[in-house]
């Protein structure tokens, strides 16, 4: 059929040896993988067809049937394959667009399938329509209405694929992209070889110059190996920058309160008056929680990244969580002379069911971050609820008169370890943790943070979160309790077991402006000791982490003996769900450590006053 048979020929050498390394290579169960492979395998077929027309056309006066279908066999093939680059072209310029593999399923199942559909019409079209075959003085072509059909067909699905590809412009770079723009400039190229010479037929050849090209593209192991490689490098670069500032700031974000608070004891030693030393004391407790804060986060976020971080849910007092999470940070807001302005709505449910704990993180957070950034001027706490369907949705605002953030930052405030305005904020302790973990909190809770802000004038954080109603009833008003009422435990006796010395003398002495007898032990063999003795107590304090024996141990040993005196664990287990967890142990009660007053005097006033 053309007097230039070398084409076809090397073509064949060169695409069977291709096809040979592909399947001899292990490869992926990609889309992509299943494509190339028909389009290797199609483009063997159609060299081998392109070989039987020259032999076609010379047996074409004695074999006139087989010659037409040998040649119409060829213009089939030549859609066909350009059908199946079809498929290619529309999965690489549209799977962006598949969020989920499950879609790009879908949608790949019904390209092909409308396909398969496209190629059974215009085969059974072009085995039909006439062709004719020119041959005189050594050139020799076909034509007529089958090729011309043809023509017409690859023309609107080239066109089409421009569309696609101008449509994906921003990725036009990407190296799938390719074989796509090959094929396009191969097509101009024959197209103008041919109008020029029309025997001279290298579209098949071309197509074995595209299925070359895009053995380089697709994702085969070794390559996809190689970016795996390049990607976990420069993640681990990325982590290790990221470790190497964490530390740092760490180092810093601990240290200063850490100094203060050894500098400020050693003042205390030598202070020559109690007004200086209760001055001390003062500082060295703000320093102390300063540094708790900072733990605390980043123990939050050791959780966050290892995915175990869970929302516990219980039923709860709204307003008594309000409550207490104000309580938690009133005194930070009393240092600063910041006043802290708060509003909850009385019409909130009675009970709710949901994550307490988790919410009552967020709203410390919101209110710590607010009075950090608060020089003078106020704070305002503002909760409000939606009910409806057995759903109560909590609006809850903080608003501050604080330093503000600028526009193009507030995409910032969510991302770990990050602060704004570092220049600015070089005074103010903290890690750039508390928003990323109360935004984690809220996304694990379905609720969500949004932020306003005039830069210097203040900022305001909305969360929206949904509870379950579990008792409708309101109260007109916020029960409070701002009577403190001294504890005087004297005649009582308070039984403390901890391992640590350290422990015990702070516990012992906080005790004792309560008035009691407090009696110590280091571990729970001493603590078993002393009640078998016959020593009598109101109250037991007892450590988790003790050696030899834990708490739980020895106060399941205590129950089993019928010991009825209460027993309250002191722990640094803080985590959502401890207080759930001793309790069903056994234990009466729950105090975290380091010792709260306000909860170890609701402690003292359950079982001993």
């Amino acid at each position: 059929m053309s007097n230039f048979m070398a084409f076809p020929v090397v073509s064949f050498i060169f695409i069977t040896l291709l096809v040979i390394v592909y399947f001899c290579k292990p490869r992926l169960n990609s889309k992509e993988n299943k494509i190339y492979k028909f389009l290797l395998v199609s483009n063997v077929l159609g060299l081998i067809l392109e070989i039987f027309c020259h032999i076609a056309v010379n047996i074409a006066d004695t074999h006139y049937i087989l010659s037409m279908f040998i040649l119409k066999s060829y213009v089939v093939y030549l859609f066909v394959w350009t059908m199946i680059f079809n498929i290619y072209v529309f999965l690489v310029t549209s799977w962006r667009h598949e969020k989920k593999d499950q879609g790009l399923e879908k949608y790949y199942k019904k390209l092909k399938k409308i396909s398969i559909f496209i190629i059974g019409i215009v085969s059974t079209i072009i085995y039909i329509l006439p062709i004719k075959i020119f041959n005189s003085n050594g050139i020799v072509y076909s034509y007529g209405v089958s090729v011309n059909f043809l023509i017409v067909i690859c023309f609107i699905i080239g066109f089409i694929w421009v569309i696609k590809c101008l449509k994906n412009i921003k990725s036009i770079r990407q190296k799938k992209y390719i074989p796509i723009f090959a094929c396009i400039i191969v097509l101009v190229i024959i197209a103008s070889i041919q109008s020029i010479d029309r025997s001279f037929l290298i579209a098949t050849t071309g197509h074995s110059l595209i299925c070359f090209l895009m053995f380089f593209t697709i994702e085969n192991p070794d390559l996809k190996m190689l970016s795996e490689l390049e990607l976990a490098k420069d993640m681990a670069e990325k982590s290790n920058r990221a470790k190497s500032d964490f530390l740092s700031s760490m180092s810093h974000e601990i240290r200063t309160p850490l100094n203060a608070i050894m500098g400020l004891s050693e003042l205390n030693k030598d202070a020559e008056t109690l007004e200086e030393s209760k001055e001390n004391s003062k500082d060295i407790i703000s320093a102390a929680n300063v540094l708790h804060d900072i733990v605390g986060n980043v123990l939050d976020m050791s959780k966050i990244e290892s995915g175990s971080v869970e929302i516990n849910e219980k039923e709860y007092d709204p307003h008594e969580m309000f409550e207490n999470a104000i309580n938690l940070v009133e005194y930070r807001y009393q240092e600063k002379g910041i006043t802290l302005n708060t509003y909850i709505a009385p019409d909130l449910p009675n009970r709710l069911f949901g994550g307490k704990s988790s919410l009552t993180k967020v709203i410390i957070n919101l209110l710590t971050n607010a009075v950090k950034y608060t020089s003078e001027g106020h704070v305002n706490l503002t909760v409000h609820s939606v009910d409806k369907n057995n759903i109560s949705r909590l609006i809850i605002s903080v608003e501050d008169t604080g330093r503000g953030i600028k526009p193009e930052q507030i995409d910032k405030l969510f991302v770990r370890f990050s602060r704004l305005d570092e220049d600015r904020n070089t005074t103010i302790e903290g890690t750039g943790l508390g928003l990323a973990i109360t935004k984690h909190i809220l996304d694990l809770m379905g609720g969500h943070i949004t932020v306003q802000s005039v830069y210097g004038s203040g900022s305001k954080f909305t969360v929206v979160v949904n509870q379950k109603i579990v008792d409708n009833s309101k109260k007109q008003t916020m029960e409070t309790n701002n009577n403190s009422v001294d504890l005087n435990l004297k005649d009582k006796k308070i039984f403390l077991i901890d391992d640590n010395q350290l422990n015990l003398k702070v516990a012992e002495r906080i005790l004792g402006k309560y008035y009691c007898d407090v009696v110590c032990v280091s571990s729970g063999k001493e603590c078993l000791d002393k009640i078998n003795q016959g020593e009598k107590f109101d109250l037991l304090l007892m450590d988790e982490m003790m050696p030899e024996m834990s708490g739980t141990e020895c106060m399941q040993t205590l129950k089993q003996k019928g010991y009825k005196v209460p027993i309250a664990v002191l722990t640094a287990d803080v985590e959502a769900n401890s207080r759930e967890k001793f309790i069903n142990a056994g234990f009466d009660d729950y105090l975290a450590k380091p010792i709260e007053l306000k909860e170890l005097e609701r402690v003292l006033k359950k079982f001993v006053q």
